[in-house]
């Protein structure tokens, strides 16, 4: 297990109920997207053309979060599904999820 990977804690409450909470660390993720969109290079290099280029890293937690407010996203394979992804993608918010200087 990295420590990117999410962990839950559960914490009894006073009123007999419960919470849990998972956390993640997400900044080796973005650190290495960083790198990797510094490190990009000219967009013609074998490789980087094409539909199966890697643009972004989500961290697991954000993308859950996503999903959870809209499932839809989860749903690649219909245009909507596409559109919300590549708003999320192109908001200023997450910039650092990109890894490569393309136009989504």
């Amino acid at each position: 297990m990295n420590k990117s990977d999410p962990k839950s804690y559960f914490k009894d409450e006073s009123d007999g109920g419960f919470t849990i909470t998972t956390v993640a660390d997400a900044e080796p993720i973005i650190e290495a997207n960083k790198k990797a969109y510094n490190e990009w290079g000219d967009k013609k290099t074998f490789g980087k053309m094409g539909d199966a280029v890697r643009v972004a890293s989500i961290p697991v937690l954000v993308w859950q979060n996503w999903v959870a407010e809209n499932p839809t996203i989860a749903k690649q394979n219909t245009i909507e599904g596409r559109k919300l992804l590549k708003a999320k993608l192109e908001d200023p918010a997450n910039k650092y999820f990109l890894t490569a200087p393309v136009k989504i």
